[in-house]
Order: C-alpha cells, then structure tokens, then sequence
C-alpha cells in the first residue's frame, strides 16, 4: 500500500471485496499512472487453488481475469468520466521447493487500450509491474546460507535413497565415462587457486589459440559425498549465484520444464569473456546418480535448447560443456566425515580463443572443487579430534621400544643435559616476553644451539601432542608463511615418525633440506620427551634436490608438569636444539633462523593460552585476602605519602594522546626525570580493580605494557613484596637506548573500607661479597647493557558505588643516564597507560547479556584511540588490525562476531572513516553479508559529517541501516 501511494500519488482508486458472490474469490480494482497525463483503471476477479506438485510437494495457484460486469460498480462511474479502463490477466505458481522456501512465478498480459505509446515505455511499464517479485522477496528474504543448507539437507536425504533412473539418463552417465576414459594421457600440470586442489589441462590443439579443451581438478571435502554432491548440483543456490556474480558473469539461472524430474534439472549460463570476444552461453542439463554405497555422481551435458533472455543481454555465441562429478566417501579423519571429489570437464568455448584465456579461465570451470572444500572446510574440528587421539595415547597407553629408539632417546636427553648446563648462551629479546631464547653461535658457522622455554596452560600429554603432530591442517596452512616448501610426515608407530621438509631460508642461499626420526616417551607421571635427530632411511625415497643443501638438526624437548593455577594445569616446555644448516652463515642470518623456530614455540604458547583465566583465578585469592585484612595503624603515613607524591606540579601538561575516558598529566623536570599522573574510573568494584593492580606478575599488564620482564623476587610479608621489572625505551627518533631496570619495594594499605592505597618505592641494588671474578666480570658485562632506573609509584583506589571504582596512578620517575626529554616524555606514556589498560580490561570481560550503553561507549573509544595497542600508528591496516583485536579480546563482542561474521568487517569499515557516498541499506540482520557490512561500515562518516553531534550521526546511521537499527 505504501508502495502504490508513492508511486501513484494515492489519488488513485484501490478497492477490494473479499469473498466475492459466496466464494472465495476476490474483486478489486485499481488505478494505475501510464503516462503524466494518462491514467488506467483496473478490474479484475481472483481466485485460488491447491495443486500437487510431481515430487508431492505443496503448491498454489492464484489466477485473476478481467471482471466484464462493471455498469455496477464504482469503476463504471469512472470510466464514464473518460477514465479508460485496461485490462489484464495472469497466473502466479507458488511452488514448496523444501519447507519455509518455496518459488514464485508469474505470468502476465497487459492490454492498455491505448495507442502511439512508444515501445520503451511500454517496456519501462512491464517492468514496473515486476516490482511487486523484489518487494516480496525483500520481505521473506532470510540468511542465504541457511537456506541453501534446508535445500541440500532435503537433497541429500533423498540422495541417501537409490533414485531409479530412466534408461536415457543411465545411458547419459556410460557416455561420459566412455568419453572421459579415453583421455588418460597428455594431461599438464594447472597451477590451481585453491590449496589443496590438484588441477590439470589437456589442449586438444597446439598454438596461440585453440577452440575447445579438457580440465581435471582432484581434492578433498570434509563432509559426506551427498553433500558435496548436493552443493555441485545446487548449481543455482544463493551462494552459487553469489560466487557467480562477484566472478563478473552476466547471469545463470534454471529452467522451468513441463517435465522435470527429481535428479534432474536444466541451467542456463553465461559467462563473460573480455573485449572483442563475445560472452558466452552454455545451457547444461544437471543429472544426479548413485554410483554406489559410497559414490554419488552429477552428470552435466549440453543440451540444444533456445532460451529467451527478455534482451538486454548482448551478442552471446553458444558453447558446449561436458563433465562429471563424482564424490566418494573415505575413512573419516578426526572423527569428521571425508570424502574424495572430482571433477572431469571438457569445454568447447564456440570459437578459438587465446591460450593465456583458456589458461585462466579453466581453473574458474574447475573451481567447484576448491569451493566445495573451503565450503565444509573443519580443519578444527579435525585437528583437535588428532590431538585428542594422542593426548589420550601418551596419557594412558604403554608404549614399546626397539633398541635404536632407546638409543635415540638416551642421546637426546644427554643432548639436553649439556645444553642446560651450558654458561655462555646469549639471551636474545622476542615479540612474546613470556617466551625466552637463548643462544650460541660463532660469526662464519653454519652452526648454532638455543634453548626455548616457556610455560604453557595445559597437560604435558596435550602439549607434547599438539608439538608432535607435524602435519595438523592449521600447521600445513602456515607452511608458506614459514617458507616451508615441503612437508611430509610419515608414521612408523603411536610414538615415532619420520619427518622430511624443504624450507626456504633467503634468496640469497640455496633451499635446505632436513630429514629426521622424530620420537616421544612419558617418564613418570610429570614428564614426557620429544627427540629429532638426522636420520639416512628417507635418503632413497627423497633424494636429495639439485641445488638444494642438506642440513642437520638435532632437538630434544622436555614437557615437565608445573603446579596447576586453580583448575588450570601447567607446563614447563623446554626446547634444547643443535642446527647446522651448512656452508658461511652470518651471523645476524643464523639469529634471523633461530627466532623463526622461536616463533612456532609462541604459537604453541599462545594456543594454549588460558592467561584471562589465571589471571582472574589470582585476582579473587587476592580479593579474599583483602575480605579478611583490617585497617591498619600506618595506613595515616600512606595517605600522607600519597598526597605528597600527587601533588600537581606548576606547568605540567595535559596529554591528548592518552586513552580518552583518562584524564592524564604529565610533566619532564629533565632529561631522564619525570612525573605523571592519570586517573580513570573502572566499572568493577574496589576490591577486584585493587586486586588487578596487586598481581605484579599478571599476564595482562606483562601484554599490555611492554615490559620484558615483570618479576616477584620475594614475598616479604602479605601486603609487601619485592619486584623487579625490565623495560625497553623507545626513542622518537629511532634511536637505541639501553634497557632500564626497576627493583622496587611494593605495599598494599588499606585506609577504610572504601579507600585502598598502593605505594612502590625503589630500592637498591644488592652487593654480593666475596664473588668470583668470573662471575663478577659476566655480571658488570650484563650491567652494561641495562641500566639502573628509579621510579616511585603511588596508586590510590576510591569507591563510588558497588560496581564502580576511582583509580588515581601517580609516578616519578628517574631514568638515569643521559637521555632525551622525547624520550622520557614516551615513557611516562607508557607507565600511565596502565590505568587505561585496567579500564579495557574490565570492560572486554563483560558478558554480552551484561552490556551497557557506557560500556558499549568505551569500547568505541577503544577501536578509535590511536595509543595503547596501536601506538600511535595510523595507517589503514594497523586500524584493522587494532579493530580485530578489540574483537577478539571482548567477551560481548566476540559472541556478537560469532553469531554475525560480517560484524568485524563493518567495524573495520566504519574505523578507517573513507569518504563515501551515502547509501542506505535496506537489509534484515540475520541476511547482511559482506558486501552489505562494507556499505553499512562506510555509511557512517557520511552520517557524522551530516550532523553537528556525534549522537545525532550514530542515530542515522542506525536509522538508515536497517541491520544496524536490530542489532543494536
């Protein structure tokens, strides 16, 4: 009704009376606007029926006729006044294709009773009454894939039972495969898109062009043979018709026969073809069969049939196509069903073409194979089901073990041994301060040893699996970026396995290759053993590559279990290797290669990580502990001393860079000496944010900080400690600073119930008499490269209600050395970032049930500020990056992602704030997709350009993204 009024103007007369003469027949008339000074009117009669359909399904049909008596009704009166009357009949079919999805066509003729009216108008007015298609799949319109899934499961069930097949349809299969079967030979190798896809060609001509060519792509999906066969054969689904229209190709679409049947269906395609070539047409016919228990196959063939496109659609010269897909079940891997698929195609693109376009669009025609993979991709699920399978083998079955793998072990421990006796290892800093490397190599060698250790949240038989499994899909798809080249695992027994890869270690040297004998055992219930060692037995079946160099390696890794974190189990991993990869190796190159094997070891950290989860488990000892502990008789003296130390000193500045919901000064009294002061207020109660503060050693701050190192030396007392940390300067001009350490004397006050106070005071370095001079010579070595730093630090906690807390974090602090008032400046930023980091903090724990507007308020702040994780950094891919972490680290946030994958994307588009043109997306939430989220993201800095108040913006952004306006 909205609709008509728009576009008519609503003068115009629109009646309806239902149950027309008794039955269940309605009459009613309607006027239209032909042209600005012609109007029509409409009379009609409709009714309905319910028909079967040939598969059994439920059908209705809904027909409307001119209605010839109108003398007596009100239309009649009009026509008198010179209003003409028009006339039209039609049909709409409504077909159930699975239940809550159904087709709707409609077949119409219009007679205007009008004449001279151009042809185009006539056009522009035909199409006009085909709106109603749009509006009504606008309004039904649900999430694609869930819909494409309710078709394929209804297809699949039906798949599971032997269809009869006609003996024309039997006779379509033998000659496809008696075709395809002659074609066994000539086949090229075709680079494919798509890891995991095996792709080939075979030109039926040679030269520069050629008319009609043979494809082959081979893989594997992660679901049973119906379903892929099912997506195949779903030629037409909403996520097909996607892909094809983000490939540039015109149009597809199925064609309605009087004669269909179940396992069949008829297609029209056009693909594009670039300037002066003609696109091209194919209309296939689809056939589905089932070969066996285990194999199902899809017959496609041409068919010689015209197909009217209603215009528009250009020159298109017809091509024939040829192909059979088949899907067969395997052994499932992960306890996840597996199924080998396949495609044979043969293309005859109806003239010749080019050799560069055959060459590229081939791998497009076979791309139904590696689309069916990434579709029903569970690389997780499987992975997880491997280390589950093996964590459970090292926990719980007796191993046995042959004289060479005792040997091999006795050998790796001793290796291990002397590696960790070792004095002369040089400490190299990594991303990840939770993990430390340590070195040894000699300028020139080719030969280098390091320890790797770190403490993982998890069993040592779940940790020793998880670094056992080599060829784990999440590590196969990190292999290019670790220039691995090859890979290859193969298994003797549960416990050993032989281990062969090519990695690419600089443009510069040749490609190495290492060839190993990889085992495991369980000692007692509090360890487990890892060795690799050189091993000739793969000598014959991977010779050694022409120009690529053979390397060395041996490496022992020790699992040892550490005491658990309340429920949390922890691990103490231990990586001692030797590495010889041959030939004048410099220095900094080996360093580059030794953090590479640094690397694999955080990510086998962070997959492991469970640091919210201790954190909070330390957090509420802490919190009973203050439960319990009464106001003390020193807290006068610690209240005094805060005062003292926040007291704002004259000219000091404010810093509009800090997280914005701080209120953050700070003022530089010289080079290296300087004092801050923030204060922020967190949304948890006083108890828990005091708690925060007071885990020195907590995850988060070692994260969000920077530092290197964060240490207790020891526990004095309840409420005070020892600590030490290590931090890195950084200079605004790129310039290197020695690393500062901090030794303070940490005391926890609490003076009332509602006010806590935090005091660090430095302390000095302790001297060792009577120290070797060996000994006291590697020290003043390492003093050299760290300098002693002072810093005061005074933290006052106020309470404002149950839930909410005032933080007031003041420092002073004295760098020593000689060092730029730049550079001081940075590092009073970074110390008083800690309070922002508490207020984050709390707010990414909140639950999505828990949200609040405020909360919601200060994770926008979050994404937007360019401090704190993004550091200043204000490119487009650091924002991104900064957006997804966010994301990630938001318990609310992260629901809301897992629910709506797209979210992340219009958040992304929405931080980096494009010019764009405004345009309103009209979508239901559960239907956005990319696409939509991109348009919805770059809609709002036009919304917020438009309005002089942010909120005012944000209000018609959501208003005009109708997604938006539902999710939030």
């Amino acid at each position: 009704k909205k609709h008509r009024e728009k576009k008519h103007g609503g003068k115009l007369p629109r009646a309806i009376k239902k149950n027309f003469d008794g039955s269940r027949s309605l009459h009613y008339s309607l006027g239209v606007t032909v042209t600005v000074l012609d109007k029509r009117i409409f009379e009609n009669r409709c009714t309905w029926k319910e028909v079967k359909t040939f598969n059994g399904h439920l059908s209705y049909m809904i027909g409307f006729v001119p209605f010839k008596d109108n003398e007596c009704t009100s239309v009649g009166d009009l026509v008198k006044k010179g209003i003409k009357l028009a006339e039209t009949t039609g049909i709409y079919i409504i077909e159930e294709i699975v239940r809550n999805v159904c087709r709707v066509t409609k077949i119409q003729t219009i007679d205007l009773k009008i004449s001279g009216l151009p042809f185009k108008a006539l056009e522009i007015f035909a199409k006009g009454q085909f709106d109603e298609a749009t509006r009504l799949q606008k309004r039904y319109r649900r999430n694609a894939k869930k819909v494409d899934e309710e078709v394929r499961k209804v297809l699949v069930e039906r798949m599971k039972q032997r269809e009869l097949m006609e003996e024309e349809q039997k006779q379509v299969f033998k000659d496809l495969e008696t075709f395809f079967g002659k074609e066994e030979e000539g086949w090229e190798k075709l680079k494919s898109p798509f890891e995991g896809v095996k792709m080939e060609i075979k030109k039926k001509e040679n030269g520069s062009k050629m008319k009609s060519v043979l494809g082959k792509a081979e893989g594997f999906a992660d679901c049973a043979a119906e379903e892929a066969a099912a997506w195949y054969f779903e030629s037409c689904s909403r996520e097909n018709m996607r892909i094809h229209k983000d490939q540039g190709n015109p149009g597809k679409f199925e064609i309605r026969t009087r004669e269909k049947r179940v396992n069949e269906k008829l297609v029209a395609d056009i693909r594009n073809f670039p300037f002066p070539l003609s696109n091209r047409e194919f209309v296939i016919r689809l056939l589905w069969s089932r070969k066996s228990e285990s194999t199902i196959a899809v017959a496609v063939v041409s068919v010689d049939k015209n197909i009217d496109y209603g215009g528009g659609i250009g020159e298109l010269v017809r091509g024939q196509t040829k192909a059979l897909f088949t899907a067969r079940n395997t052994e499932d891997a992960g306890g996840v069903p597996q199924c080998r698929i396949e495609l044979l195609q043969f293309v005859d693109a109806g003239g010749l073409i080019p050799v560069g376009l055959v060459n590229q669009k081939i791998p497009q025609a076979l791309g139904g194979i590696g689309l069916i993979s990434d579709r029903f991709k569970r690389d997780d699920d499987i992975d997880n089901g491997e280390l589950n399978k093996l964590t459970n083998i090292i926990m719980n079955e007796e191993q046995e073990y042959d004289d060479e793998e005792k040997r091999a072990l006795r050998e790796g421990k001793d290796f291990y041994e002397k590696c960790k006796k070792c004095k002369s290892f040089e400490e190299i800093p990594l991303e990840d301060p939770k993990v430390t490397l340590k070195n040894v190599h000699m300028e020139g060698d080719s030969l280098t040893m390091a320890v790797i250790q770190t403490v993982l949240d998890s069993t040592i038989e779940e940790c020793a699996a998880f670094e056992y499994i080599k060829d784990s899909r999440k590590k196969k798809s990190a292999m290019k970026k670790r220039k691995f080249k090859k890979l290859i695992v193969q298994r003797i027994t549960d416990h050993s396995q032989f281990y062969f890869n090519i990695r690419d270690i600089g443009s510069i040297l040749s490609d190495r290759e290492w060839k190993q004998f990889c085992c495991w055992q369980r000692e007692g219930s509090n360890k487990v053993w890892t060795i690799y060692n050189d091993t000739d037995r793969l000598d014959q079946e991977f010779p050694l590559k022409p120009g690529n160099v053979l390397a060395s390696a041996n490496a022992t890794v020790l699992f040892e279990a550490l005491p658990q974190k309340g429920d949390i189990p922890q691990c103490l991993a231990t990586f001692a290797m030797r590495v010889d990869i041959s030939g004048n190796i410099p220095k900094t190159l080996m360093r580059i290669l030794i953090k590479g094997q640094a690397k694999s070891v955080i990510s086998l950290r962070k997959y492991f990580d469970k640091s919210r989860e201790i954190d909070t488990f330390n957090r509420c000892q802490t919190m009973e502990k203050l439960k319990r502990t009464e106001v003390g008789p020193e807290t006068a003296l610690a209240a005094i001393t805060f005062e003292d130390l926040a007291e704002e000193p004259k000219d000091r500045e404010r810093v509009d860079s800090a997280f914005s919901l701080t209120d953050t000064w700070i003022k530089v009294e010289g080079k290296g000496k300087g004092w801050g002061k923030t204060t922020v207020k967190v949304k948890v109660g006083l108890l828990e944010v005091a708690a925060f503060f007071w885990d020195y050693e907590s995850r988060a701050f070692l994260e969000t900080t920077g530092d290197i190192e964060r240490v207790v030396e020891r526990e004095v007392d309840t409420w005070e400690k020892e600590v030490r940390k290590k931090q890195q300067l950084e200079s605004e001009h790129g310039a290197k600073h020695r690393n500062r350490k901090l030794r303070n004397k940490m005391k926890l006050f609490k003076i009332n119930e509602e006010t806590i106070v935090i005091m660090l005071e430095p302390m000095k370095e302790k001297i060792e008499p009577n120290l070797p001079f060996i000994e006291m010579v590697s020290r003043t070595m390492k003093k050299n490269k760290i300098l002693e730093a002072k810093e005061d630090v005074a933290i006052r906690f106020k309470k404002k209600g149950e839930k909410e807390t005032k933080v007031e974090f003041v420092t002073r602090l004295d760098l020593g050395g000689t060092v730029s008032k730049g550079t001081t400046k940075m590092a009073l930023h970074k110390i008083l970032d800690k309070a922002a980091t508490v207020q984050r903090y709390f707010n990414y724990l909140i639950e999505l049930k828990d949200m609040r507007k405020d909360v919601g308020e200060a994770l926008g702040a979050d994404m937007v500020w360019n401090g704190g994780h993004l550091g200043g950094k204000n490119s487009g891919k650091d924002k991104k990056k900064h957006v997804e972490e966010v994301c990630k680290r938001s318990l609310a946030l992260t629901k809301v992602v897992k629910k709506y994958p797209w979210f992340v994307t219009m958040l992304k588009r929405a931080r980096i704030g494009k010019l764009a043109m405004n345009k309103a997306v009209n979508v239901k939430l559960e239907c956005v997709e990319e696409e939509d989220a991109r348009v919805i993201g770059n809609n709002l800095s036009p919304c917020l350009r438009s309005r002089k108040v942010i909120s005012a913006g944000v209000d018609q952004w959501r208003l005009q993204n109708r997604a938006v306006g539902e999710l939030f």
